[in-house]
């Protein structure tokens, strides 16, 4: 990927996640997600595990979404250095 498609990626990236309607739904998921892990048993193992594993997943997302910003601070970096 170029320095450019880091600092689109991570443009978007930083809109998502400063949307509140984006982490509101993050949010309401996740408590989605807890509620139903709660209200399994103690030896529902396989459900609980895919549970936590969907939570997760929407941690994972948020995180790649914070990794994308900072590529793209750091090929702004790159570039204006380059530039000097």
């Amino acid at each position: 990927m170029s320095k450019e498609d880091d600092i689109y990626f991570g443009e978007h990236a930083e809109a998502a996640l400063s949307n509140p309607a984006i982490q509101a739904a993050f949010s309401r998921y996740k408590a989605k997600i807890f509620e139903q892990w709660m209200a399994t048993g103690l030896f529902q193992n396989k459900e609980r595990k895919d549970l936590w594993r969907l939570a997760r997943s929407i941690d994972e997302v948020e995180q790649e979404l914070q990794v994308m910003i900072e590529d793209a601070n750091q090929a702004r970096y790159d570039l204006q250095n380059k530039q000097n």
